[in-house]
């Protein structure tokens, strides 16, 4: 017997609707990562440019500044909060301390971004 229609089976779309659920539940996972980590740069470059004005700043004045203002750290779009020592971001809070009488200094990004109950800690340190 020779079919004069032509098209797709029943049984071959519910095998290729399962390749694709395999493909996709494979690849999902991966992507969220890589959004993740992509959204991760803001905390690396903001975390850079303090970490590079602190030098200048203990370079000209021999200890490293305690507040963002006294730094001079601005972030475009973010909302400065009234503490001296932390400032909101899209994404990340980031807070500043020194210690042992401003001959070192912690700069700390905490911020969830990739959905999950715990928080993203990044931190730079002299």
């Amino acid at each position: 017997m020779k079919r004069s229609e032509r098209g797709f089976s029943l049984l071959e779309m519910m095998v290729a609707v399962g390749i694709v659920s395999v493909l996709a539940s494979v690849a999902v996972p991966s992507l969220i990562n890589n959004a993740a980590a992509s959204k991760r740069v803001e905390a690396y470059q903001a975390l850079g440019t303090i970490s590079r004005m602190q030098d200048a700043f203990f370079q000209s004045r021999g200890y490293y500044a305690s507040e963002f203002k006294e730094l001079g750290f601005t972030m475009d779009n973010d909302q400065k909060k009234d503490y001296p020592n932390a400032w909101v971001g899209r994404r990340y809070t980031f807070a500043l301390t020194t210690f042992f009488g401003g001959t070192n200094y912690a700069a700390v990004a905490v911020g969830n971004i990739d959905g999950d109950t715990f928080q993203d800690l990044l931190y730079v340190s002299r």
